[in-house]
């Protein structure tokens, strides 16, 4: 019986066994199926954005040093506007320094005395007076702020700009450089920043009462200058006119590349956008613009913004129907690689994204109505 019993066990023991080894046999085959160079668009998805977020299109960032360029590429569609005499188009904002948010990207920015006022943020809660008052002299000097020497900005912000989180439970009023800005109390850390208008380096804050919970950090916040190109959209002589160059609900494939020249004090931008099934583009623009903060290493900076918006040559709204809201929107695909790529590698991309589309019976136009599609 014990005889029988064993052989039984280690039949029952192999069979269990069997299954694993045959799925680890299957896992350590190669993968034979073809890839394509640039990416694999089975794996992409679509975000059809909601209408909370007023004109942004689509953010984001040189994800590390040493990138000299950068080409990115997205699928785009945008939900008709209300009157058909005005259409959408994309404008793009690209940045050479770091121009991104910690909420953004989770990393604090390389900028200079970040720890200018720094009162424990967010645990430590500030020595109010018996008046409800706090005071600090601790601006950086105004002389260390960075602004460009031949622009307006060089007397509007010659004292510096300077950005705060603040947690209160009391309404407070807080001055900065001579700046001054009213905070509500709220149960959430607010952001205020202070553009300095005059030579005093002082911080101070008067609550509405001595009592008040007050929790105070801050940092420096650089001037950034942005460059970018209309796409979907022309002028000549003072005059804009469309052309037939707008975002609609048909998919449109855009690239936007961008490279710092040799001297690092000129940014080359090319933007395009194709049909699925055109070899001829449907608008492109080309520029060459001075950067007034020059990259001497020709690289973009650690988490350089690179972002598009939606504008409308109608009214500001772009309105899609009686509530004013602005339109839905479609991006599917957005990739981001840290070269320019030629023409046809660009091409090649768009028809690699368009046969998936076409696997995944996504149509030629976005029906919006449609949440599922």
């Amino acid at each position: 019986m014990m005889k029988s019993f064993s052989a039984f066990l280690a039949f029952a023991l192999s069979f269990c066994a069997a299954p694993k080894m045959a799925r680890a046999d299957i896992v350590t085959q190669p993968d034979l199926r073809a890839r394509p160079t640039l990416g694999d668009p089975s794996f992409m998805f679509t975000l059809k954005n909601k209408t909370t977020d007023g004109n942004k299109m689509i953010t984001s960032y040189v994800p590390a040093p040493g990138w000299q360029a950068y080409t990115l590429c997205f699928w785009a569609a945008v939900e008709p506007l209300n009157d058909s005499r005005y259409g959408v188009f994309l404008k793009s904002f690209l940045s050479t320094e770091w121009g991104v948010s910690f909420s953004e990207c989770g990393k604090y920015a390389p900028w200079e005395n970040t720890d200018f006022v720094d009162e424990g943020f967010p645990h430590q809660l500030l020595e109010l007076s018996a008046q409800g008052t706090w005071t600090k002299n601790c601006l950086p000097q105004a002389a260390d702020y960075w602004v460009p020497p031949y622009s307006t900005m060089s007397n509007d912000c010659q004292y510096g700009c300077y950005s705060f989180n603040v947690l209160t439970d009391t309404p407070l009023t807080m001055t900065a450089g001579g700046a001054e800005r009213q905070i509500a109390a709220s149960n959430s850390m607010q952001v205020v920043t202070f553009q300095a208008t005059t030579a005093d380096r002082s911080v101070t804050i008067a609550a509405d009462s001595p009592d008040a919970e007050i929790s105070l950090g801050g940092c420096v916040a650089p001037l950034r200058q942005f460059f970018g190109e209309w796409l979907f959209f022309e002028s000549s002589g003072g005059h804009s006119y469309l052309c037939n160059k707008t975002l609609t609900n048909e998919w449109a494939f855009v690239s936007v590349r961008a490279q710092i020249l040799p001297g690092g004090d000129k940014l080359d931008i090319v933007q395009q956008a194709y049909h699925a099934d055109g070899y001829e583009a449907i608008t492109s623009t080309d520029s060459t613009n001075t950067i007034d903060l020059i990259r001497a290493d020709g690289c973009f900076g650690d988490h350089s913004r690179i972002e598009l918006y939606m504008f409308s040559n109608g009214e500001i709204t772009m309105n899609v129907d009686s509530t004013n809201r602005p339109p839905k929107r479609s991006i599917w695909g957005a990739k981001l690689y840290g070269e320019w790529l030629a023409d046809d590698i660009i091409l090649q991309i768009r028809d690699q994204d368009a046969a998936e589309m076409q696997r995944r019976n996504m149509g030629r136009f976005v029906d919006f109505n449609n949440e599922e599609e």
